[in-house]
């Protein structure tokens, strides 16, 4: 979406700024960027299942090694 406020004559720099500002205001552009700015993609089912099973993985084998060391019993 492109925004533009042309200068009028004889109008002062401050003024066209905070036309334009008002402008983008308006239109929720920035809005929409900010909410936008740190979201994550929701990742799909078979990922995060993919991933639980990594993890479950590495627990058991890091529990399995602190059993064989003796730290658990």
């Amino acid at each position: 979406m492109k925004i533009e406020a042309e200068r009028r004559n004889n109008e002062p720099f401050e003024r066209l700024f905070r036309r334009f500002n008002r402008k983008i205001q308006e239109s929720g552009v920035l809005t929409n960027a900010k909410e936008k700015r740190f979201f994550l993609g929701g990742t799909n089912r078979n990922l995060r299942r993919e991933s639980a099973i990594r993890r479950e993985i590495i627990r058991k084998a890091r529990h399995l090694e602190y059993r064989e060391r003796g730290v658990f019993r």
